[in-house]
């Protein structure tokens, strides 16, 4: 049996799963892994209204974490609240992909405010969020002050001229 707590990355995609299905799991690994790096959960069920995962991420003492992928979820700006305020302290993510989410203007109001304090992510996927010129404007504003994003995907979005 493969010990998935010694595994570089997890990609649990298209799997239908939910928070409730797969939090026990991960919060296992969150815990025990000294090694992974990538953790995949795109194209599922997933939500983060519970707070479970976020919790998980946020108690985790796994600091190789490079990259969350939780596009083509059902994540939402309730999802994206708990989600940043699970990863304010966190200092090893670089890359985080919430695609497809329909985060919308608020989620993406709560991005900003992350991102003005962040200080390792590097790239960050937003498409296809439902985000309109009003969120847009202040992820452009949040980036005056950020100094690390690099990469930043709005596309797919009702953005317009902003």
């Amino acid at each position: 049996m493969v010990d998935i707590t010694q595994e570089k990355e997890i990609r649990l995609e298209k799997r239908e799963v939910t928070d409730e299905e797969i939090q026990s799991v991960l919060s296992e690994v969150l815990q025990e892994s000294q090694v992974l790096e990538l953790l995949s959960l795109r194209d599922n069920q997933i939500t983060l209204a519970n707070g479970k995962l976020t919790a998980a991420l946020a108690a985790s003492p796994c600091r190789t974490l490079r990259e969350l992928d939780l596009g083509d979820n059902q994540i939402g700006p309730v999802g994206a609240e708990k989600l940043i305020d699970a990863l304010k302290e966190n200092k090893s993510l670089t890359t985080i992909s919430l695609a497809g989410n329909q985060i919308g203007d608020e989620g993406a109001k709560l991005i900003a405010a992350f991102l003005k304090v962040n200080v390792t992510l590097q790239r960050l996927d937003l498409c296809d969020n439902q985000i309109t010129k009003v969120g847009a404007a202040r992820l452009a504003d949040a980036l005056t002050e950020n100094k690390t994003l690099l990469n930043i995907d709005l596309s797919y979005n009702a953005i317009g001229d902003v």
